[in-house]
Parts: structure tokens; C-alpha cells; sequence
């Protein structure tokens, strides 16, 4: 089902990317939230992940599992292990996937977090440098460096706690991790003005044997918003995807990324609404 302004071949590639990275973890992205040996667990087609660090869980639906079940027993069993573990929790839906399913969940007093609706913007990585071609030059001198440097990836999560809010700890060790794996290995971006401050950093990591690069992690201080650094650290990575073979860009973008991405040659493969399961009353575990 295709709706809610998804263009229809972006989402063939969408599940073309759903099918070769599956098998790497939580929704098929690997340990993208940062954790090493992240506890997750199964219920059917969900997928649910429990940061150490954080009060709540993430849960996924698989895109390919998610058919002939009942709905109804699958919130309620999401609503009872939220009970269990004693904490909330952000389950990711989908939009279209199942039927039915976000009328049931409001019913349950689940709500939907609208304001933070994601696109997964989908394109071909050569559309995206043709783009980027015409892009004007950095602002202000600022430069765009690559960095595996420990101190630079304190600065990005600085920088990230400062645009984004919340406690970003992980990103440090994270970036580390990542940009030594073999399956899913990660350059870090950052562009630097004159004086050496990070203005705007961002990463993208490279999902080996797929067709697939990922862009992840874009920051920009309020300053330097609207001057073209998201843009040119979108067309910077999307140059090193090319250098490595992959022929497809994949990001999740809330709507005031989203344009920027379309302009750039990505278009929606699907939405995707996050469902807040707050002060569960019900008990028992998984069905």
C-alpha cells in the first residue's frame, strides 16, 4: 500500500532495502542507536531494543512479518511487557503496513507522536551528485573534514546535545565502533569554520554486499542553519557512497529535513509514526 504522499518507486527500493539488511538487527539498520550489545528480543514480528541508559525500549515491526496477525494481541502483549519492565515505550509503525493497527492503538490509549513522523527518503546516489554538482560554495570558509579523531567525536556529541537536547553519551564510543566494522563501516563528517569550531557534522555508514549507504547523525548550530551545510554534507557523503559501490542513499527524515532531501534527489519510500505506550496497567509477558 502506498500512501501518505510515498512515491511508488522509491518504495520498491524501500523494501529492496528492507530485504538486504534485515538480517543486521533492530529494523535492519544494525546497532544504529549507538549501543554496543544492545539487549533486543522478539515477539512475532516485532523487534524491541532496551537501552541501558535510557527509560524506555524501541520496538519495530518487521515490514515482511507483519501479515495475518492479530493486531489486538500484539498490543496488548507490547502493553504487557511495558508493564513488566516498568517503563515506557516508543514503538516505530509503518505507515500503511497494517491496516486497522493506528486506529487500535489510539483506541488503547496509545498515542501517536505525529510532530515526529519520519520520511525514509530513498534515491539513487548518482541523482544526488548531480545535484550536489550545483550546490554554491561553503559559507564563511568553512571547511569539511573527515575525522576518526577521539577528541572531534566529543565535539560532534557536543554538538548533537546542543541542536538536539538529551543525553547523547554514546556517540563517541559509537563512532569509534563503527568506523572499524566490516559490515557496516561509518565516516564521520564535520565542517569547520575559520576559528575550528564544528558548525554542522553528520556520518553515513556503508552496509557491505547491499546496494546501500545510510546518512545518519546531521547536526547544524543554530547560527549556521540555512546556509547550504546540510546540503553539502548530504552531496560530501553521498560522493563517498559512489566511491564504494553503493547506488542507493537511505535516510529517515522528520519534515523539516525531508524537502531538502527531495531537492536533492531522494524521494519518500514510506512514513513511519512513533506510538508512545505510556504507564502500562496491563501485566503478563510476550504472546
Amino acid at each position: 500500500m502506498v500512501g501518505h504522499g510515498v512515491d511508488a518507486r522509491a518504495a520498491g527500493w524501500a523494501a529492496e532495502h528492507d530485504r538486504q539488511l534485515r538480517s543486521r538487527g533492530l529494523r535492519g539498520r544494525g546497532d544504529v542507536l549507538g549501543r554496543e550489545d544492545l539487549p533486543t528480543e522478539r515477539a512475532g514480528p516485532l523487534c524491541g531494543a532496551f537501552p541501558p541508559d535510557e527509560p524506555g525500549q524501541y520496538v519495530c515491526p518487521d515490514p515482511g512479518g507483519f501479515h495475518g496477525l492479530d493486531p489486538d494481541r500484539l498490543i496488548a502483549a507490547q502493553r504487557a511487557r511495558c508493564a513488566e519492565l516498568g517503563t515506557p515505550a516508543d514503538w516505530y509503525l509503518p505507515d500503511g503496513l497494517a491496516p486497522g493497527v493506528p486506529e487500535r492503538l489510539r483506541a488503547a490509549g496509545i498515542a501517536a507522536r505525529e510532530e515526529d513522523r519520519e520520511s525514509v527518503m530513498i534515491g539513487r546516489t548518482a541523482d544526488v551528485l548531480a545535484a550536489g554538482a550545483a550546490l554554491p560554495s561553503l559559507p564563511g570558509g568553512v571547511r569539511l573534514r573527515e575525522t576518526a579523531a577521539p577528541d572531534d567525536f566529543a565535539r560532534v556529541r557536543d554538538l548533537a546535545e546542543a541542536t538536539r537536547g538529551g543525553g547523547r553519551e554514546w556517540v563517541p564510543r559509537a563512532l569509534a565502533r563503527w568506523a572499524e566494522d566490516a559490515d557496516d563501516p561509518c565516516v564521520t563528517v564535520v565542517a569547520e569554520a575559520p576559528d575550528g569550531e564544528i558548525v554542522a557534522t553528520a556520518w553515513v555508514r556503508f552496509h557491505t554486499g547491499t546496494a546501500f549507504a545510510s546518512l545518519w547523525g546531521s547536526s547544524t548550530l543554530g547560527p549556521w542553519r540555512g546556509r547550504g551545510l546540510y546540503r553539502t554534507l548530504v552531496a560530501y557523503r553521498a560522493a563517498l557512497a559512489d566511491g564504494r559501490g553503493h547506488p542507493f542513499l537511505y535516510a529517515e527524515a522528520l519534515r523539516t529535513s525531508s524537502p531538502i532531501l527531495a531537492a536533492l534527489g531522494l524521494a519518500p519510500g514510506r512514513t513511519q509514526t512513533p506510538y508512545r505506550f505510556n504507564s502500562p496497567a496491563d501485566s503478563g509477558t510476550w504472546g
